[in-house]
C-alpha cells in the first residue's frame, strides 16, 4: 500500500489522524509524515487499515443489503448528528466524521439503486 492510497483510504470511512495516532498508539505526526512520504508506511499501519477498511465495506454491505428490498425511487432516510454528544447517547463507538463517512458512502449506493437519500437530523435533546 503506498501513502496515496493509506490516505486515501482513511479519509474515505472518516478517520481523522488523531483517530489512527490514537488506535495505533503513536504520535499523529508519525501519521502525518507516512502521509507525505517522509516516513516509510510500515506494514503494521498497512495491515490495521486493511482490517479497517474491510470492517468499513462489511459495515456499508449490511446497510445496504435490505435497501434491495425497496422499490425504485424510494426515499430512505439517513441520521445525521450535529455534535459528538447527540451521536454518543445512541451508544455508537463512532465519531462524527466517521458516521458521515458512511452516510456519504450509503447516498451513493442509494443513489446508483434509484432511491433518494434524504438527510434528517436527529435532535441535539431527548
Amino acid at each position: 500500500m503506498n501513502k496515496e492510497t493509506f490516505r486515501l483510504l482513511r479519509t474515505a470511512m472518516g478517520l481523522e489522524i488523531e483517530t489512527v495516532a490514537a488506535e495505533l498508539e503513536i504520535n499523529r505526526r508519525t501519521v502525518e509524515r507516512w502521509e507525505s512520504g517522509r516516513n516509510l508506511l510500515p506494514e503494521f499501519a498497512q495491515v490495521w487499515l486493511e482490517g479497517r477498511w474491510q470492517t468499513f465495506l462489511d459495515e456499508l454491505g449490511e446497510y445496504v443489503a435490505p435497501l434491495e428490498e425497496a422499490p425504485d425511487g424510494a426515499s430512505v432516510t439517513l441520521a445525521v448528528y450535529d455534535s459528538p454528544e447527540t451521536l454518543r447517547r445512541t451508544g455508537s463507538d463512532k465519531t462524527l466524521s466517521e458516521v458521515d463517512a458512511m452516510n456519504r458512502a450509503l447516498a451513493v449506493c442509494m443513489g446508483l439503486a434509484d432511491l433518494e437519500p434524504v438527510a434528517s437530523l436527529v435532535p441535539t435533546e431527548e
